[in-house]
């Protein structure tokens, strides 16, 4: 096991301490005593668990039976790795059965993972969150096959009329479809993800709890279209509105097609399939046409209580007919 160790530590056009970091975890304290490991560097670290408590988190090591006392003789060890992205979400697990092949393994694994990318210097940009991988690429097919299932309808404007919020369709500033996600199934597997991993991160970025979410909504743009610069909280009917997330479900399917933000320049923003941008409803911003391909994007709102409290008080704004969607994410 040392030997493998001592490989994956001395890869380091992989393990750099910038893009990728190796990051050791022993229950023995002879590893340490007796200096069986190489030494750290800058992409390679150690932690000595010796109470056994984080391998037994991840699985490496069967928690002991009631009032079992604890051994280094009753130890089962199943060594892993473990690959978390730069938010310390797991990304997958790899059992090591076979020492001598796994760094081979491990390389190929992380080298087919999408770049990071070079360190660069900062430009001015939008105040925005990019989180990766909210949506597997799995479930992104799903909501695609659904919209094409469901079918969707024209997309319109929410904005007020003298002291009424209503909803118009020009598509000279807006045109593309949306399907409301119909299947209760499907809808809530994409709310849990969006749960359990966009909202800490808009928490950790913004300071901001999220308690609900509305507009399940799948976009299509087909080539030509587009959305015009505009905001989101802009009407008495969405001025509770906080938070716009958008999704690509098939960004390696269309060009064209992103996010921009004319206030801060005129940078565009990619999102591969699966990960998530979001932004302030206050911002303006468009999605420019798409050139080629069709794009399919979930982009639901998000918000809190406190501002729930102004979407009640605005009620009495909106036009007969529009829909009230008040889907919670608990």
């Amino acid at each position: 096991m040392a030997e493998m160790v001592s490989e994956i530590a001395n890869n380091q056009d992989v393990f750099n301490g910038l893009n990728c970091q190796f990051i050791g975890i022993s229950i023995d304290p002879d590893d340490s005593d007796l200096q069986r490991l190489p030494p750290p560097g800058p992409g390679t670290q150690y932690v000595w668990d010796l109470d056994q408590n984080l391998s037994q988190t991840f699985g490496a090591v069967e928690p002991p039976a009631p009032d079992t006392p604890s051994t280094d003789d009753a130890v089962s060890f199943q060594p892993l790795t473990i690959l978390l992205d730069g938010s310390l979400r797991i990304i997958s697990i790899h059992k090591i059965d076979d020492p001598a092949n796994h760094p081979a393994a491990l390389s190929r694994f992380v080298g087919a993972l999408p770049p990071v990318g070079p360190a660069r210097p900062a430009f001015p940009q939008a105040p925005v969150l990019i989180a990766p991988m909210v949506l597997e690429l799995d479930l992104c097919r799903r909501l695609i096959a659904h919209f094409d299932e469901v079918g969707g309808k024209p997309s319109g404007i929410f904005e007020d009329e003298g002291t009424q919020t209503v909803l118009t369709h020009d598509p000279t500033r807006k045109h593309r479809l949306d399907a409301i996600i119909a299947d209760e199934t499907l809808r809530n597997m994409v709310h849990a993800r969006i749960q359990r991993r966009l909202l800490p991160e808009i928490k950790k970025a913004f300071q901001f709890d999220v308690t609900r979410m509305e507009r399940s909504v799948v976009t299509r743009y087909e080539t030509g279209e587009f959305f015009g610069p505009h905001r989101d909280n802009a009407a008495l009917g969405t001025a509770h509105r906080r938070f716009a997330i958008t999704i690509p479900l098939n960004a390696e399917a269309f060009a064209g097609g992103l996010l921009r933000f004319p206030e801060f320049g005129p940078t565009l923003y990619p999102i591969p399939s699966g990960c998530a941008l979001v932004h302030s409803c206050g911002l303006l911003h468009e999605t420019v046409p798409v050139t080629k391909g069709t794009r399919y994007a979930f982009i639901p709102i998000v918000y809190n209580d406190d501002a729930a409290k102004i979407r009640e008080t605005n009620t009495e704004f909106l036009a007969p007919g529009l829909a009230k969607d008040r889907r919670e994410v608990v």
